[in-house]
C-alpha cells in the first residue's frame, strides 16, 4: 500500500520540484552576464595556449595552487552555457583544462599541470567581445606563477577561502573572496620546486531504505576513496587510486543470503592506478584507467570501453559504476585534432548482483513456467587471443567537436544460450530451461558530436554493432539466440534557462537492423530523458532531478534529490530512486525496489 501511494504521488513530486526550479529562475531574470563562447586549446612547438572567447569584456582574477599543481582563472560576471566541460590536453606541461559555472555569475577555468610552468595572461579586444589568451611558457627556475605572483592569503580561521590577486591585465578587477574546496589552506607554488606526493580522496556514507515491501534498510555503506599522485620526472607521473567499502546493512539484518553478503559486505578495489608518460605531442598511459568516450547525461551510451559494476544498477555516480581496465592508452595531439589507440590485454566484464540481492538481473528468468537451471559463467582466459583493441579520432572544426571510434572487444554482457528439455509427467513444470551464459566478441563503430548553437549545446552519439545477440521466442531454436546488426543513437541538448536552471534533454533509440519476428526484443525501442538542476543561496542548496522513460511501454526511472553543500568539503544529499514498469523493462524489472536515501560526502 505504501509503495502504491509513493508511485501515486510521483507526479506531484515532479510538479513540486518544477515549481521550486521555476521560482529560482525568477530571481535571475535581470542578470546581464557575459557569455563564455568557447575554450580553445592550441599547441605549437614552443608554446601552448588556451583561448577564452567572451561575448563582452570582463574582469578576471588569477591564482595558482599546488598538491596537485594547477592554475586558476575566474571570469567575473560570466556564464558558461555548457555548465561544465573538460578538455583533455595531456601535453608535456598540462593534463587537462576544466571549465565550470562556479557561481551563477562566475566561470572558473582550472589548468591541471604536470610540470609547474609560467602562465601569462593577455587580453585581446574584438569588435564585439574579448579573447583571454593564457600562454603556457617553458619553465623558468625561480619565477613565481602569474605575472604578479598570484598572491594568496589565509591569515585567519574566519577566512579559510582564497584571496585572489589581480594580474596586470585584469587591473580593473577588485580582489574577491572565492570559496572553493581547491583553495583552502593552499599556498602559491614556485617554479623549480621538487614534485611532492599528493594524497586526496573522499569519505562517504550511503544509506538507503526501501519504500516498497518489505520495508527495510537496503544499504548502509561506508566508502573510502584514496588517491596518491606525483611526478617522477618532467615527463613521467603516476596515480594510484583505491576504494574500500563496508556495508553495515548485513550487520543490521539477515534478509540477504550468504552469497550476497560475501559479495557486497566488504570490497577492496584498485581503481585508477597508472603511469603517465609524455613526449612531444604524444602521451602514453599504462595501467588501470577509465576511458570515457560518451557524452550522455545520467546514462551509459557510447561509453563502451569500461565494464560496469551493476550490483546497484546505474544508481551510484557513474565514475563509481565504471570498472577501470588495465590498458595501454596512447594519445596524439595535432592542431585541432586528436587520435587515440587503446589496447586492453586482459578483458574485464560487468559485475552483477547475486541471486537474492536488491538488483538481481536474473529474477525475470525464474518467473517462467519452467524449471530454471543457470550454468556457471566462466570468463575467458587472460590471453592475447582475448585482448581488446580500440581507436578514436576527433577534430574540432567550425565549432563542431566530432569523433569517430572503433572497438573490437568482448561484450560486457554475457549471451544467455538456451536449451529446453521436457520434464517427466507429474512434475510441477512441463519443461526445464537451461541457460549457459557465455561472453562473445563484437565489433562496434561509433561517432559522437557536439556543437554550440546560440546558447544551447547540441550533441549526439551513434553506435553501429556488428552481429549483436538477441533472444529468440521460438522453442525449437536450438540455442535460443539470433544475431543481427544494430544501430543505437542519441540526440541531446544542454541549455541553461535565465542563467539559473541547467537542463538536459535526450532522445534515444535502438534499432535491430535485421529484425526477425521470432526475436523477443522489439525492432525499434525509443526512450527519452530529462535532467534539471538549479541552486539557491549561491548553490548552498541544489535541487536536481533526472527522469528517463521508454516511449514504447510503461518503463521509467525517476530520481529527485536535493544537495546541501555545508561547506567546501562536506555535502549532504537526500534523494529517492523510483522504478516503474513491467518486469520485461530495463527499469520495471526493479519495480519493487523503490527507495529513499541519504548520503554524506567529505572530500579531503
Amino acid at each position: 500500500m505504501f509503495a502504491k501511494t509513493a508511485k501515486k504521488y510521483t507526479g506531484y513530486a515532479i510538479l513540486l520540484i518544477a515549481l521550486i526550479l521555476t521560482c529560482n529562475v525568477n530571481f535571475c531574470l535581470a542578470l546581464p552576464l557575459t557569455k563564455l563562447l568557447s575554450v580553445k586549446y592550441r599547441q605549437t612547438f614552443r608554446v601552448e595556449s588556451i583561448e577564452l572567447w567572451l561575448s563582452n569584456a570582463s574582469d578576471y582574477v588569477t591564482c595558482n595552487f599546488q598538491n596537485p599543481d594547477r592554475f586558476v582563472i575566474d571570469v567575473k560576471n560570466c556564464y558558461f552555457p555548457k555548465i561544465h566541460d573538460v578538455i583533455e590536453a595531456n601535453s608535456k606541461y598540462i593534463s587537462k583544462i576544466r571549465i565550470s559555472q562556479f557561481m551563477h555569475d562566475r566561470v572558473r577555468i582550472v589548468v591541471d599541470q604536470k610540470i609547474v610552468t609560467h602562465i601569462h595572461v593577455d587580453k585581446k579586444a574584438l569588435i564585439k567581445g574579448m579573447v583571454l589568451i593564457l600562454s603556457i611558457q617553458l619553465p623558468e627556475s625561480g619565477v613565481i606563477f602569474g605575472k604578479q605572483g598570484g598572491a594568496f592569503e589565509n591569515d585567519s580561521d574566519e577566512n579559510l577561502d582564497a584571496l585572489f590577486n589581480v594580474s596586470e591585465e585584469g587591473a580593473n578587477a577588485i580582489p574577491d573572496i572565492i570559496p572553493n574546496e581547491e583553495t583552502i589552506g593552499e599556498q602559491p607554488s614556485f617554479i623549480g620546486e621538487p614534485s611532492k606526493l599528493s594524497i586526496d580522496g573522499d569519505l562517504r556514507n550511503e544509506t538507503a531504505y526501501r519504500i516498497c515491501k518489505p520495508h527495510r534498510f537496503s544499504k548502509i555503506k561506508n566508502i573510502l576513496n584514496l588517491k596518491a599522485s606525483g611526478a617522477l620526472s618532467g615527463n613521467l607521473s603516476y596515480t594510484m587510486g583505491s576504494r574500500f567499502s563496508y556495508d553495515a546493512v548485513f550487520d543490521l539484518n539477515d534478509n540477504y543470503n550468504n552469497t550476497v553478503e560475501n559479495d557486497q559486505r566488504t570490497n577492496v578495489d584498485i581503481r585508477d592506478a597508472y603511469l603517465d608518460f609524455g613526449f612531444g605531442n604524444f602521451d602514453f598511459r599504462l595501467g588501470n584507467q577509465q576511458i570515457v568516450w560518451g557524452q550522455a547525461v545520467g546514462l551509459f551510451f557510447a561509453d563502451v570501453v569500461n565494464p560496469k559494476d551493476l550490483r546497484e544498477y546505474i544508481l551510484p555516480d557513474l565514475d563509481q559504476v565504471r570498472i577501470p581496465v588495465f590498458a595501454a592508452n596512447m594519445e596524439y595531439y595535432y592542431s585541432s585534432g586528436y587520435f587515440q589507440m587503446i589496447f586492453i590485454p586482459f578483458p574485464e566484464f560487468n559485475e552483477f548482483g547475486k541471486s537474492g540481492s536488491e538488483f538481481d538481473f536474473s529474477k525475470p528468468l525464474y518467473s517462467q513456467n519452467a524449471d530454471i537451471v543457470i550454468n556457471d559463467l566462466s570468463e575467458p582466459a587472460n590471453s592475447l587471443d582475448n585482448s581488446e583493441l580500440g581507436f578514436r579520432a576527433s577534430i574540432l572544426t567550425d565549432g563542431w567537436d566530432m569523433s569517430l571510434f572503433y572497438l573490437y572487444d568482448m561484450y560486457n554482457f554475457p549471451v544467455n544460450y538456451r536449451a529446453i528439455s521436457l520434464n517427466a509427467l507429474g512434475l510441477q513444470h512441463p519443461v526445464t530451461i537451461t541457460y549457459s551464459p557465455k561472453y562473445e566478441r563484437v565489433h562496434r563503430i561509433g561517432s559522437t558530436f557536439s556543437k554550440a548553437v546560440w546558447d544551447a549545446i547540441l550533441k549526439g552519439e551513434f553506435i553501429y554493432s556488428n552481429k549483436m545477440f538477441f533472444q529468440s521466442s521460438v522453442a525449437s531454436d536450438l540455442d535460443g539466440i539470433e544475431t543481427s546488426d544494430s544501430l543505437d543513437w542519441l540526440l541531446g541538448v544542454d541549455y541553461t534557462f535565465f542563467n539559473a536552471l541547467e537542463t538536459n534533454f535526450q532522445l534515444m533509440q535502438s534499432i535491430i537492423l535485421d529484425y526477425q519476428n521470432s526475436m523477443i526484443q522489439k525492432e525499434i525501442t525509443t526512450s527519452f530523458s530529462i535532467w534539471l538542476k538549479t541552486g539557491f543561496f549561491e548553490n548552498l542548496i541544489e535541487p536536481e532531478l533526472f527522469f528517463v522513460s521508454s516511449l514504447d511501454k510503461k518503463n521509467y526511472l525517476f530520481r529527485p534529490k536535493i544537495t546541501y553543500n555545508h561547506n567546501n568539503r562536506l555535502k549532504l544529499v537526500l534523494g529517492a530512486d523510483i522504478f516503474y514498469g513491467e518486469t520485461d523493462g530495463s527499469f520495471g524489472v526493479f519495480n519493487e525496489n523503490d527507495r529513499v536515501y541519504i548520503e554524506a560526502l567529505y572530500n579531503f
